[in-house]
């Protein structure tokens, strides 16, 4: 089976909004998305809220949509109006257009359900992905899954707005497991031992507003 494509991206909030103004209007964003006849193209459709950031400007927001086909995907791109529409309310909702702050890559679930209630999500500069994904997966025994995003040919000669070979995800049973294995020495040793080039990493919650099986 072919792995799924998903439109990643990894942003910050509006800063005229405060943290417990921005949820609602973040989530405004997709009922935006969900009128509209384009989001027929959309299969899931993810948003995670930020809990841990060590940047020293920390993002609010990493979402995922993922697409029925590659037929969804082209005919989603290619609809200006749609994106017009809701390229308007990125900038309302975001610091920048998500164009500007994302990526689209193949879904790879390798351990899991590939979803659960918290996990790390790692932004990767340079990565073998097939090389680290058993490594990856010796790492905890608390682990509910893990699964990577590894990013296709960009569609324009600029690249993606988020420039990264992709990313991975790990999930925990709580919030506190994911913050705790993002700071463990055995992921940073084994990081730079396979010579990963990790451009961000954060601590999420999961919170799924569409899923068609």
């Amino acid at each position: 089976m072919t792995a799924p494509l998903r439109i990643n991206y990894l942003a910050r909030r509006n800063a005229g909004f405060t943290a417990d103004e921005w949820i609602p209007v973040w989530r405004s964003h997709w009922a935006l998305a969900a009128s509209l006849p384009e989001s027929r193209t959309v299969r899931r459709y993810i948003q995670c809220e930020v809990l841990l950031d060590p940047c020293a400007l920390p993002h609010h927001a990493v979402a995922s949509s993922e697409y029925f086909s590659p037929e969804a995907r082209a005919a989603n791109r290619g609809a200006s109006g749609y994106h017009a529409i809701m390229g308007a309310d990125e900038a309302r909702v975001f610091e920048t257009v998500i164009s500007e702050c994302s990526f689209i890559a193949e879904h790879h679930v390798l351990a899991g359900s590939g979803t659960g209630p918290f996990k790390v999500v790692r932004y990767l500069g340079a990565v073998d992905f097939e090389a680290w994904a058993p490594v990856a997966l010796s790492l905890t025994d608390r682990l509910l899954g893990y699964a990577q995003n590894r990013a296709v040919d960009p569609e324009r000669p600029e690249g993606w707005g988020l420039d990264v070979a992709g990313s991975e995800e790990f999930w925990f049973d709580s919030a506190e497991a994911a913050m705790e294995f993002s700071r463990s020495r055995r992921l940073r040793d084994a990081t730079a031992s396979s010579d990963l080039l990790v451009a961000h990493t954060v601590v999420t919650n999961e919170v799924i507003l569409k899923d068609v099986r």
